[in-house]
């Protein structure tokens, strides 16, 4: 009696002639974990993997950095941008479109562990998560207690690709719904400038002044950009800020890290 072939979208199934490839793609992800020695081709493939069954995912890796230009924009992508390529499955269009969401809430979780937020790269670990791949802008707020642990991460508003509009009243509500003796404000700029305009100033002396008369103290402002934040604490734009900051001061940069000892807020 000959043997059944398997029949793959309605075409008996050819021989694999990378058969054992996804095996060696996850034992090499298993010495090493960090991807270091993985082309962006690998990475790609590698994920599909596990989406895309019984199929040489290289070519659709080729595909999709070809249309998308980079891992990035390719994880970026929406479920129906992901489907045009050829290849990609429901599955792989659902868990890569999904990956940036799912990890902003893997990493919101930290919130139920005790952290000590004394400085602002405290501040910025927490936080940084919360801004990746947004293309408009966010605001979130640290809630703290007396010995300047984390209480509590709330999203306070969304806005667009360039601006935010701010309710002091209702930040004020959230601090004292949370018990917090102390707050740190951030948002993101998806167009990529480090500088606060204006209105981000002003609004943020605004809910500063509430806060402290409210007996919430105001530590910190953060501008989350591409490539790195501003602290309004060390630009010197609040009433505790280093003597002597300037703005320049509070421009943190990824790959340009500063040598600095990181003051406390509450100093």
């Amino acid at each position: 009696m000959a043997d059944k072939k398997l029949i793959i979208d309605g075409q008996p199934e050819k021989k694999n002639i990378h058969e054992g490839h996804r095996q060696r793609l996850k034992q090499s992800v298993l010495k090493d974990p960090e991807l270091n020695s993985f082309s962006d081709i690998e990475v790609l493939e590698y994920v599909l993997t596990f989406a895309v069954p019984r199929r040489d995912t290289n070519p659709i890796a080729h595909r999709l950095l070809d249309k998308f230009g980079s891992l990035y924009y390719v994880f970026s992508a929406n479920y129906n941008q992901l489907l045009s390529v050829s290849g990609v499955t429901q599955n792989a269009a659902h868990l890569i479109s999904n990956y940036f969401t799912i990890f902003r809430r893997i990493c919101s979780t930290r919130a139920e562990r005790n952290i000590s937020v004394k400085n602002v790269r405290d501040a910025v670990n927490v936080l940084q998560p919360y801004f990746v791949a947004r293309d408009i802008e966010y605001v979130y707020m640290l809630c703290l207690d007396v010995h300047e642990n984390l209480i509590a991460v709330e999203r306070v508003a969304e806005g667009d690709a360039s601006s935010i509009t701010l309710n002091k009243v209702y930040i004020v509500k959230l601090a004292m719904k949370n018990n917090a003796v102390s707050v740190i404000l951030a948002h993101n700029h998806p167009g990529g400038y480090w500088q606060p305009s204006q209105s981000d100033v002003n609004s943020t002396i605004a809910i500063g002044m509430t806060c402290e008369a409210m007996n919430i103290h105001f530590s910190d402002h953060i501008i989350f950009f591409e490539g790195g934040y501003c602290s309004f604490f060390y630009g010197g734009l609040l009433p505790n800020s280093p003597r002597g900051a300037t703005l320049e001061n509070g421009l943190m940069l990824y790959n340009e890290p500063k040598n600095i000892v990181y003051m406390n807020y509450l100093s």
